[in-house]
């Protein structure tokens, strides 16, 4: 999905409310995601030590999850 000119980038626990889930349930899927290569749970992005979230690539998860 293209990027929006001004896509925010949100925190764990604002895309885990976002999608209507636990924090905890976000950050396992992220590591599962990144240890075995799987598509579990939305694209994170890594600044330095701070993963984050774009809300295109939030709402482009919905829409694939959703029928």
């Amino acid at each position: 999905m293209p990027r929006l000119p001004n896509d925010p980038l949100l925190t764990t626990e604002q895309a885990a409310e976002m999608l209507a889930i636990r924090p905890d349930l976000l950050r396992e899927w992220k590591y599962l995601d990144v240890r075995d290569g799987g598509d579990r749970g939305p694209q994170a992005i890594k600044l330095g030590r701070l993963v984050r979230y774009r809300l295109s690539e939030l709402e482009a998860w919905i829409g694939g999850h959703n029928p």
